[in-house]
């Protein structure tokens, strides 16, 4: 983890629409007790879903019905904002039991000076499952002034 010594003014959260928020949150819990700083949690939007959107004749198979239907931009929208929605009622009931203020932002590859704006002048630290880096996402946090603390998903 990280030494007493260095203080960061930002704790961001990466989180996606898979990766283990519950382990992301003790990690930032054991960084914001050992210096105060302001704690954000990143819905970070996998992209893959717009990219696979736009391919011809891309199909989403219904559980219920087993029907195909045309896999549309709209459709991987829907998904985006309903996984963000799910992950941000779930950090938010945290940070409330935890009774810390959370901010809480979407980020998009397309739009990285969100992430530069976020980060301006500032030590930040990023703690993200270490799939993370797995993810085309992963470079937006690159070259940032901000440390990056991945979290093994596999830890118990």
């Amino acid at each position: 983890m990280t030494p007493a010594t260095e203080q960061h003014s930002r704790v961001f959260i990466a989180l996606t629409e898979s990766c283990p928020v519950p382990r992301l949150w003790q990690a930032a819990l054991e960084q914001l007790r050992e210096s105060p700083a302001e704690l954000t949690a990143l819905f970070v939007v996998d992209e893959r879903w717009y990219r696979a959107a736009e391919l011809p004749g891309t199909l989403e198979i219904s559980r219920l019905s087993a029907a195909p239907f045309a896999f549309t931009r709209e459709r991987a929208e829907a998904i985006c904002r309903e996984a963000a929605a799910r992950t941000r009622r779930d950090i938010e009931r945290m940070a409330a039991e935890a009774r810390l203020r959370l901010r809480f932002e979407v980020l998009r590859e397309a739009t990285p000076a969100l992430l530069a704006d976020l980060l301006a002048g500032e030590q930040g630290l990023v703690i993200a499952s270490s799939q993370f880096r797995l993810q085309p996402a992963y470079t937006l946090f690159e070259g940032l002034r901000c440390r990056v603390l991945l979290v093994d998903d596999d830890e118990r």
